[in-house]
């Protein structure tokens, strides 16, 4: 059973301590039996989540940390994104995460598996999974458990609440009590948003940016806090909680989140001005979203817009850097901005079924 609490509050930073992790099963093996930590390097690494974001930023850095890797992919098309990483180890297994035989193919073999299904301050990125993500990694534990995977890293949200008005924030929520309650050692990464080509956010704000009208349109006030991460650190993170030097890390709840802290408006000036561009704001007022909601039911999508408007991307705890290493260098967002507005706004989601 993994060290995280039975509620979404996290530890003391799980990262602080230098002293070793406490000792527990692998495989079943009493931990004074275990092999040496220099033994178990390199993982083959089983990702689920959507493509080609953030799947394959991801897939590639632990590729870069030599850790093979194995994605479940829906589509010919998926795969073809899969065998365009750089480097050997990437393998592609063809399935849909609701059927056990796929499951099965992508975990064989595997020591550590990562979920990863963002949450955007716009919803869930995995639009073709929609309303399946519990049920998604329940099915992932229940396989894991059974086959040869040790731990378990799962994307969450740095806003995710038991109480929130966001039926995916309570989601996410409910996933870490359930991974708490699992037998594998667990790494829970609390996100703020996600920032790359395919993020969901970030782009749709370049877009708006982009385009001929002269008027944008902002959500309510422009006050949601953000703290944006790029998915290559993201990447590196998840490389740091499955790579077992030079030390194994505790398991536990990590919050992982850029070092820029901003509102949703300024961040969506910062990249009017790197673009150049001028618009007229037109605030969408909240009540006109609650109504929305009220009129779509406690489950519908505006329900869920309306309950994101009201929580914080942003942390006061961030371990990136003591996940990375102190002098580690995080994407600045002037350069994802750039990276986002100079490839286009559109990524090729077109396989993904993971475009909103």
């Amino acid at each position: 059973m993994a060290d995280t609490p039975d509620t979404p509050s996290a530890p003391e930073n799980p990262a602080d301590s230098s002293d070793p992790p406490p000792e527990r099963p692998v495989d079943g093996i009493p931990a004074a039996a275990a092999a040496p930590v220099e033994a178990l390097s390199p993982a083959t690494v089983a990702l689920l989540g959507p493509l080609p974001f953030p799947v394959l930023p991801v897939a590639q850095a632990l590729l870069d940390a030599g850790h093979p890797v194995r994605i479940l992919c829906a589509s010919d098309a998926e795969a073809q994104l899969v065998r365009g990483l750089e480097g050997d180890g990437a393998e592609a297994v063809g399935g849909e995460p609701g059927d056990p035989e796929a499951l099965n193919r992508l975990l064989e073999g595997a020591r550590a598996a990562a979920f990863l299904d963002p949450v955007t301050p716009y919803g869930r990125l995995w639009k073709a999974r929609a309303g399946k993500h519990l049920d998604d990694l329940k099915s992932l534990i229940l396989r894991a458990e059974a086959g040869s995977v040790r731990d378990l890293v799962y994307l969450s949200s740095v806003a995710a609440d038991p109480k929130s008005l966001a039926p995916c924030l309570r989601e996410a929520a409910e996933a870490e009590t359930t991974i708490a309650g699992s037998r594998l050692m667990d790494y829970v990464l609390r996100a703020g948003p996600l920032v790359g080509a395919g993020d969901g956010f970030v782009e749709r704000l370049v877009a708006q940016a982009q385009s001929g009208s002269p008027l944008a349109v902002v959500r309510g006030y422009g006050d949601l806090a953000l703290q944006p991460l790029h998915a290559e650190d993201l990447g590196r993170c998840v490389a740091r909680c499955v790579s077992k030097l030079p030390q194994e890390l505790r398991t536990g709840v990590y919050a992982i989140a850029g070092e820029e802290t901003l509102t949703e408006l300024e961040l969506f000036d910062r990249i009017l001005e790197r673009l150049q561009r001028f618009k007229l704001k037109l605030h969408l007022p909240l009540f006109v979203a609650r109504i929305q909601a009220n009129a779509g039911g406690p489950q519908s999508a505006a329900a869920e817009r309306s309950g994101l408007l009201a929580a914080a991307f942003a942390t006061d705890r961030n371990d990136v850097k003591r996940l990375l290493g102190p002098g580690a260098k995080l994407h600045g967002l002037e350069a994802a901005i750039g990276e986002l507005s100079g490839a286009g706004a559109a990524a090729p989601a077109a396989a993904s079924g993971a475009s909103s």
